[in-house]
């Protein structure tokens, strides 16, 4: 995982708190900027009210002067337009000057906010700190000449003292007022001068996110989409350089380790279809795996009866090994839970489970070659023998739960191929059976024949009974074999089949007529249950008929004296027409059972062994199957199921 400062996570978030935190000041800094609008408005509004109060004051003063009163009426009449005038404007002159030496609106202001703060210049303070010490001493200074007595103020004085000091005093104030607006015309120019920075900041961060943005995440999510087209298109070697350490850097070796698995599985399907033997097979796996997980042993077992399995084929390193054949307990083993449960079995520490239970053989067999941990894949579907394929590794808590949710995704693809392999091998090994017993049937058959010629001649001699009895054994004894020749010969060599429509019907009832008299000379009788518009099926006629031939006769061969075999055509069901042949002979056993089917297996006494491998053989050359069905109270019923549609195959 990319580092937290590396990663998309932080960046992108660190790029979005950035551009917040530059609309957040700019916001900040209009709002702040408006403020100082209002408060630069009202303060020149504020200083703008001096000069003309200033001016007011003087005007009023000179025409005072100049018409100052000369009776007691008109001085009356003065007292109350001019004296209160001059103490309002003193006053507001005063409140003025009080609001910007402390920086607030004084509460007296009329049409002022009382909560208006401002903050003077330098140089406005100093022209206000000047003023406000004019004012002062004007102030005290026409309070002086106006006299103590405020219902008789000596209006004349004051208004000549007016008249006298307020140039200066209106030159100051002029002053003041237009460097307040000067500082209002910069303050103005410097919020523009802010906002329009910050403005640009957050176009140009915002252009850096975009190109960042392209760079970083939509170019290597293209590469990847690109690669993943690659892989789409079935080019599984393909892979996307990574050039990101972040959360797209992780994406891309994930999908590189994907690629490389698909690559190898693919490589893995490729060569087990390859495999014509279980050591190649093995090889395969012991050699392509690795990359898919940790593996250093690799090993197959396959059932070899109901109490053991048999060890074929291990690697080591990938190296073959020799194990020898071993065997190795199966019951209550965990190899018989593995095959039980059909999913893998996950062994994390083989040493202490072979040491608590010593029946473990196999975890004392791995022990013994140092492997800490394995995984049990079980080989059950479409395997014509159950088996259990091991991985092992020497490193300790190597297997994850990825491992093994890989090996149940590939377990049928391995159960496929392994279950190949020995069906391949089966058919190798039956060729070259098939191919010694021609050999060795055509070598017979000639000495054969001259024996029975012999035979023949010697029939024609005067003989003594136990040389003729003897000489009737010989002649059964060249019976059954050739019999059991031509037995060999039709399984072993190829089958070619001319299929035409056939009539089950008729063809089991030329059958079971032409066997009645062996039934009955053992004390038997036929019966024949079918309906003779029965579907037909396509196929081989003789051959139908020979399977159908072998399998009577081993009915009649197994029945008890006194019993009926019957024969009954059923169906059509699912596309396929049965043909039961039952006798109510001693049941088959279930170990028997298994190998009813195999070349060579019988347990009669002079059988060949060969008569059902030949019907099996023919059946399934039509695309049927046989199956057997044996109890203690019913006795055994063989099923032949043929297809009533389709070309044999």
């Amino acid at each position: 995982m990319p580092s937290f400062f590396r990663s998309l996570r932080f960046q992108i978030t660190a790029a979005l708190l950035g551009l917040l935190v530059l609309f957040a000041i700019a916001s900040i800094h209009t709002f702040q900027a408006l403020d100082e609008y209002r408060a630069n408005e009202q303060l020149g509004r504020l200083a703008g009210q001096l000069p003309v109060l200033i001016r007011h004051m003087a005007d009023q003063a000179e025409n005072y002067t100049r018409h100052a009163p000369r009776d007691y009426e008109t001085y009356n009449r003065d007292l109350k337009l001019y004296y209160q005038d001059l103490m309002n404007n003193t006053r507001h002159i005063s409140q003025v000057l009080d609001s910007l030496k402390d920086g607030q609106m004084s509460e007296d202001m009329p049409g002022m906010p009382s909560d208006m703060v401002f903050v003077l210049s330098p140089e406005s303070a100093a022209l206000a700190g000047e003023l406000t010490t004019l004012w002062h001493t004007y102030l005290d200074e026409a309070m002086e000449r106006l006299g103590p007595d405020k219902a008789q103020p000596r209006l004349e004085w004051a208004a000549e003292h007016i008249v006298a000091r307020i140039p200066r005093l209106e030159a100051v104030a002029t002053q003041l007022s237009e460097t307040l607006q000067a500082d209002a015309i910069a303050r103005t120019e410097r919020t523009d001068f802010i906002n329009r920075l910050v403005l640009s900041s957050a176009i140009i961060l915002a252009l850096g996110i975009i190109g960042w943005f392209y760079n970083k995440v939509l170019r290597p999510l293209d590469k990847t989409v690109q690669g993943f087209n690659q892989v789409a298109a079935g080019n599984f070697d393909y892979r996307v350089p990574v050039t990101e350490e972040n959360e797209l850097g992780a994406l891309v070796n994930a999908f590189n380790v994907l690629t490389a698995r698909l690559d190898t599985l693919f490589q893995l399907i490729t060569r087990l279809q390859q495999g014509s033997n279980l050591d190649e097979t093995l090889g395969f796996v012991a050699e392509t795996c690795p990359s898919l997980l940790p593996l250093d042993w690799v090993g197959v077992l396959f059932q070899a009866g109901p109490d053991h399995m048999r060890l074929e084929s291990t690697y080591s390193d990938g190296v073959a090994e020799l194990p020898g054949g071993q065997r190795f307990p199966f019951r209550d083993t965990l190899l018989a839970e593995c095959l039980s449960t059909g999913q893998p079995l996950h062994i994390a520490d083989i040493s202490a489970l072979a040491n608590s239970a010593p029946e473990y053989r196999f975890l004392g067999f791995l022990s013994e070659r140092h492997r800490h941990e394995a995984i049990f894949l079980p080989l059950t579907e479409q395997s014509p023998l159950p088996g259990v394929l091991v991985f092992a590794t020497r490193q300790q808590h190597a297997y994850t739960t990825d491992h093994k949710t890989l090996l149940a995704n590939i377990g049928l693809l391995m159960t496929l191929s392994f279950g190949r392999t020995l069906k391949l091998a089966e058919h190798q090994r039956l060729a070259a059976i098939g191919q010694f017993a021609s050999s060795v049937t055509h070598e017979l058959r000639n000495p054969l024949a001259t024996i029975r010629l012999a035979l023949e001649y010697v029939h024609k001699e005067p003989l003594s009974p136990g040389a003729g009895k003897r000489l009737a054994i010989a002649d059964d004894e060249i019976e059954r074999m050739t019999r059991l020749l031509e037995d060999m010969l039709l399984y072993a060599k190829p089958l070619q089949l001319h299929p035409t429509p056939v009539d089950l019907h008729s063809l089991l009832a030329d059958v079971v007529e032409q066997h009645r008299d062996m039934a009955a000379n053992k004390g038997l009788s036929l019966d024949l249950e079918s309906r003779e518009k029965a579907a037909p099926v396509n196929g081989d006629r003789d051959r139908l008929r020979q399977v159908f031939i072998n399998l009577i006769r081993n009915a009649i061969e197994a029945a008890p004296p006194g019993s009926t075999i019957h024969c009954r055509l059923a169906g059509p069901a699912d596309h396929m027409q049965s043909v039961w042949i039952h006798n109510e002979g001693t049941p088959i056993s279930p170990e028997h059972r298994e190998h009813l089917f195999e070349p060579f297996f019988t347990t009669k006494a002079g059988g060949s062994g060969l008569g059902l491998a030949v019907a099996r053989r023919m059946v399934d050359a039509h695309g049927g199957d046989i199956l057997v069905h044996s109890t203690e109270h019913d006795g055994t019923s063989f099923e032949v199921r043929l297809p009533t549609n389709g070309e044999p195959r």
